[in-house]
């Protein structure tokens, strides 16, 4: 077992936090035929939830909806999670390219995102008024 001082997981963490920073949308993806994956969602959630912005878009994405008969996750499952934790939720395949650019589009595209990126834009503007007054 390794031994880490404080100091190099005090910047481990403030690195991780400043990869976070100013991100408008997140993909937390999954491989549908191992479920193990799917467990670990939650905790990359609550990762981005603790050191992203509060108005980050999140889309929870099902990988390898090609391998249907290797199914670990049930898509109601998947679906369920994303509707309790306000998600936006797709199943898709990067082998063949089922869904992944209409997966890109949602997020880029959705309402919450939209408005995001303008209140960002109004509040820069705003904050470079200022700082030039």
């Amino acid at each position: 077992m390794r031994r880490f001082s404080n100091e190099f997981i005090k910047s481990y963490q403030l690195s991780f936090t400043r990869y976070y920073r100013g991100a408008v949308g997140a993909l937390l993806v999954y491989d549908i035929a191992k479920h193990l994956t799917y467990e670990n969602v939650e905790r990359w959630l609550h990762e981005l939830r603790d050191h992203a912005d509060a108005n980050i878009v999140i889309m929870l994405v099902g990988n390898k909806s090609d391998l249907r008969h290797l199914r670990a996750v049930p898509t109601d499952e998947a679906k369920a999670f994303a509707e309790q934790n306000n998600l936006s939720f797709i199943e898709t395949s990067a082998l063949d390219s089922t869904n992944v650019e209409t997966a890109f589009h949602n997020i880029l595209t959705g309402k919450q995102l939209k408005f995001y990126i303008e209140e960002k834009i109004d509040l820069h503007f705003f904050t470079r008024t200022i700082e030039l007054l």
